[in-house]
């Protein structure tokens, strides 16, 4: 299996179970934080789709999503592409009003789509080229970047899913 195919399939993987997470939540349901602290399902299944864009940008070194198809206009945010999520506190998740959840999972579809047209092209010798970001973060290569995207995928939708299960009271499993 080929690089590029093993990571689609990883993704294509977490996509089922984002639809799975969503499916049937009402507004309240995509904003309740179990704790303070907590993030909330909505904020999650964004914050996947934005780091994903945001990782496949500088990759490839194309405009984010985020603001070349207005996605920020979608959710009421401002077209910043550096806003992820990552450092958001608690005040600013909870500021966070996701539009719905048919919204969540249009705009992680776009962004996994981008991703898939993306990965067709890589060949084993883009895995090893290093990526500058131009901000504070350090060099890495395509390769450790598609593990990043991969790892946070997974670990934002098991998240979302646990929130789910405490939510509806019950065991939450996506399958």
């Amino acid at each position: 299996m080929e690089t590029a195919d093993f990571i689609n399939r990883a993704l294509t993987s977490v996509r089922s179970s984002v639809a799975l997470t969503l499916d049937g939540l009402s507004p309240g349901q995509l904003i309740h934080r179990p704790a303070a602290e907590s993030n909330p399902i909505g904020w999650l299944i964004w914050h996947m789709a934005r780091m994903q864009d945001r990782g496949m940008s500088a990759i490839t070194g194309e405009e984010q999503l985020w603001t070349r198809d207005g996605w920020h206009e979608r959710y009421g945010m401002a077209a910043d592409p550096r806003d992820t999520g990552m450092g958001h506190d608690a005040a600013r998740v909870s500021a966070f009003a996701a539009p719905n959840a048919v919204t969540l999972l249009e705009h992680y579809d776009a962004v996994l789509e981008s991703t898939r047209n993306h990965l067709s092209a890589l060949g084993p010798d883009d895995l090893d080229r290093v990526v500058e970001t131009g901000s504070s973060a350090p060099p890495a290569t395509v390769g450790e970047r598609l593990i990043a995207v991969v790892n946070g995928n997974m670990q934002h939708v098991g998240q979302a899913g646990y929130v789910r299960g405490l939510i509806e009271g019950r065991r939450w499993h996506p399958r």
